[in-house]
C-alpha cells in the first residue's frame, strides 16, 4: 500500500542496502576466551552504507551475548545489567507472547550488540533518532554483509542503556526478529504488512512494561489525545494503516500502539486471560495483511467479521470511550477528540474524522465520493448510519464520522464545518495542510531493512 503527502519531510528511515565489510569469523565462539573483541558490520542510515565495527565482548548469561561498540564506553556493569534484564524480564515473556526465534549461529543465544547507531542524530537540533533495529540479513547465512548471527542493534547515542526506553526498544526489536523467523521459516512472503509488524511490537514493549509494574505506555497515550485536540494530523484521521515513513511517522507508532492495545483488551474481555494471544493468532496466520487481523478478531467478536467493521470499531473507541462494550478500552486507557471544523476532508485508507453535528446540520450531495461511510454518534454513543445523499440535522452532542472504507484509495469526505465547543473561538475552520504533531524531542523511531538486497 503507498500513500504520500504533499509537503512532508523524508526521514532518515529511508532504505538501502550496499555492501562492505565481512563478519569476524571467531567473533562468535562466546565459549573461547581470546575472542573477546572483533568486529561486527553494521548499516549506517546516514550513509546508506554498511560499515565495520569493532566491539568487545561485555556480558554473557544462558540466552544472551552483550557486545558493546568499543568507543561507545559501556561498562561491563551495565551490560550485565542488561544481560540479566533481557533473561529474567524480556525473553520468556516475549517468546512466551510471540513465538520462538531461529538461532542462527547455533550457540543458543542472541547478542545483544549496543552501539551509536549512524541515524543522522543531531544533538543541537530536535530530531528523531533510530533507538534500535534487526536486521533481517543476519538470519540469512549466505548474505555478503551478514553477521550471521541472531542479534538487534541498540543505540546508546542518545539511547541510553539500561533506561526503560531502552529495555522497551529491545523488547520491540526481539519481536521483529521472531516475526521474521516465523515467516522466513516457513518460506512464506516476508512482506508481512508493516502496521502488523509494527503494532506486534508495540505490544511486546506493553508485555516487557506490564512485567516491570510499568503498564502502558502514558507518554504515546498524552501525545495521541494532545494531537487529537489541535489542529493536526491525528486530529484529521491520520492513524496507522496506511503507514508512511514520512514527517508523520510517530502518528503511526502512536496509533498502532493504541489500537493493538484496543485488540488485547477485548480479547482479554471476552476470551479470558490477558488478552495476548490474540498476539500470537495474528503472527502466525499465513496472511501478512489486514485478513490475518480480521480471522483473529473475529473470535473476539464474530459480528467484526471484516476489516472495515474493526477499523471503525476502534476509530469510535477512541471517541465515544466506553467504559464496557467495543467502543472504548474499558477503562484501562482514556482517549480524547476534538470534533474537526472543516467541511471536506481528504481522507487515505481507513482514516476516519469526526465533527459536530448541530441542528443546522450538513449536506452530502449526490455525487460524494463512493466507499466513504458517514455515522451519526449521538451524546450518549448511540450510533444512526447514513445510506444516501441528502441534508441531516442533529442534536446537542450529535456528531459525525466520516470514514473511509477504502483499503486502497484516498477518498473526499464530507464534514459538517460545524463549530465545535471544544474549539477555541479564533480557531481557523478553513481548510489546511495537516500540521505535524511534534513528540517531545528526540524520540525514538525504528528502522526497517527490506529484502531483497
Amino acid at each position: 500500500m503507498i500513500r504520500r503527502r504533499g509537503s512532508v519531510f523524508t526521514l532518515i528511515l529511508m532504505i538501502a542496502l550496499l555492501s562492505s565489510c565481512e563478519l569476524f569469523p571467531g567473533l562468535l565462539k562466546s565459549d573461547d576466551v581470546q575472542d573477546t573483541t572483533g568486529t561486527f558490520t553494521a548499516y549506517s542510515m546516514a550513509t546508506k552504507k554498511f560499515y565495520p565495527v569493532k566491539v568487545d565482548l561485555l556480558a554473557e548469561n544462558e540466552v544472551c551475548l552483550v557486545y558493546g561498540e568499543q568507543s561507545a564506553g559501556i561498562s561491563q556493569i551495565t551490560a550485565q545489567a542488561i544481560a540479566l534484564e533481557y533473561k529474567n524480564h524480556i525473553y520468556s515473556q516475549i517468546t512466551g507472547a510471540f513465538g520462538d526465534f531461529t538461532d542462527v549461529d547455533g550457540n543458543g543465544k542472541i547478542i545483544l550488540f549496543l552501539l551509536d547507531i549512524k541515524d543522522g542524530y543531531d544533538a543541537t537540533m530536535a530530531s528523531s533518532y533510530v533507538a534500535g533495529y534487526f536486521h533481517p540479513l543476519d538470519m540469512i547465512a549466505s548474505g555478503s554483509n551478514s553477521n550471521r548471527a541472531d542479534m538487534l542493534y541498540l543505540d546508546t547515542n542518545p539511547g541510553k542503556p539500561g533506561s526503560t526506553e531502552f529495555y522497551n526498544t529491545l523488547a520491540h526489536e526481539l519481536q521483529h526478529l521472531i516475526n521474521f523467523s516465523i515467516r522466513y521459516n516457513r518460506g512464506a512472503s516476508i512482506s508481512q504488512d508493516v502496521w502488523i509488524d509494527e503494532g506486534l511490537s508495540s505490544a511486546a514493549e506493553y508485555i516487557y512494561s506490564k512485567t516491570r509494574g510499568i503498564g502502558y505506555n502514558q507518554g504515546k497515550i498524552d501525545f495521541f489525545n494532545t494531537a487529537a485536540t489541535q489542529n493536526s494530523a491525528i486530529r484529521e484521521g491520520n492513524n496507522f494503516f496506511t503507514w508512511t515513513e514520512d514527517a508523520y511517522v510517530y502518528d503511526e507508532y502512536v496509533t498502532a500502539y493504541l489500537f493493538f492495545q484496543w485488540l488485547r483488551i477485548h480479547a482479554a474481555a471476552s476470551l479470558g486471560g490477558d488478552g495476548t494471544g490474540i498476539y500470537k493468532a495474528i503472527i502466525n496466520s499465513a496472511h501478512l495483511n489486514e485478513t490475518a487481523v480480521t480471522d483473529a478478531v473475529k473470535t473476539i467478536d464474530p459480528k467484526l467479521d471484516s476489516w472495515d467493521k474493526i477499523l471503525e470499531a476502534w476509530i469510535l473507541a477512541n471517541y465515544i470511550n466506553a467504559k464496557t462494550g467495543l467502543y472504548g478500552y474499558r477503562g484501562e486507557i482514556s482517549t480524547n477528540i476534538t470534533p474537526s471544523s472543516y467541511s471536506t476532508v481528504k481522507l487515505y485508507p481507513g482514516e476516519g474524522v469526526f465533527s459536530a453535528l448541530s441542528r443546522t446540520g450538513f449536506f452530502i450531495p449526490s455525487n460524494a465520493d463512493t466507499g466513504v461511510r458517514y455515522i451519526k454518534v449521538s451524546k450518549a454513543g448511540e450510533l444512526t448510519y447514513i445510506d444516501d445523499w441528502g441534508s441531516y440535522t442533529g442534536t446537542s452532542g450529535d456528531h459525525l464520522l466520516t470514514f473511509n472504507t477504502s483499503l486502497t484509495d484516498r477518498k473526499t469526505g464530507h464534514l459538517t464545518g460545524a463549530w465545535s465547543a471544544a474549539l477555541p473561538v479564533d480557531a481557523d475552520p478553513s481548510p489546511a495542510a495537516r500540521s505535524v504533531d511534534t513528540p517531545q524531542k528526540p524520540y525514538p523511531i525504528d528502522f526497517r531493512p527490506t529484502l531483497p538486497f
